[in-house]
């Protein structure tokens, strides 16, 4: 790997690592157009879907104005993630780490809230917790491996 000491002491992840932070970061970004509930307000609709609605002041009474941007924040941590997939670097590795952790506890509390329930559901609220599963795997399996490849054999 090119970038000397650097670049020697934090390579890029190895590629079953890397493909992980892809899938999680694409199911993120995915999961935001399909439904997250099964029943009930908005059971047929999207992330997308509510946040539009939200911004045009249909669910004022259940979901205020400035809640948009954080029913599409799972996007947007997801095309993150996706970025830095590959990329070598502590600089990139810390940012993973934090922006893999910042969308898991997002991702989690809009289950929660927007949900409810378990029994509840939807095809979108399942994809984002299977990649929030993956992102959080991925992670750890880095964080191993990079105590792995920075001990002396």
């Amino acid at each position: 790997m090119r970038g000397g000491a650097v670049g020697a002491r934090w390579p890029r992840p190895p590629l079953p690592i890397g493909i992980g932070w892809l899938l999680g970061g694409l199911s993120w970004v995915t999961a935001v157009f399909l439904p997250w509930r099964t029943d009930g307000v908005l059971s047929r609709s999207s992330l997308m879907d509510a946040a539009r609605f939200v911004r045009r002041g249909i669910l004022d009474g259940i979901v205020p104005p400035a809640a948009a941007p954080l029913l599409l924040a799972p996007a947007l941590l997801g095309l993150v993630v996706v970025v830095l997939s590959g990329v070598g670097g502590r600089t990139a590795s810390v940012a993973r780490a934090v922006i893999g952790g910042l969308g898991a506890v997002l991702v989690l509390l809009l289950v929660a809230k927007v949900v409810g329930g378990l029994d509840r559901v939807g095809s979108g609220g399942w994809l984002a917790v299977a990649a929030t599963a993956l992102v959080a795997g991925s992670l750890t399996a880095e964080i191993i491996w990079r105590r792995n490849a920075t001990r002396p054999h």
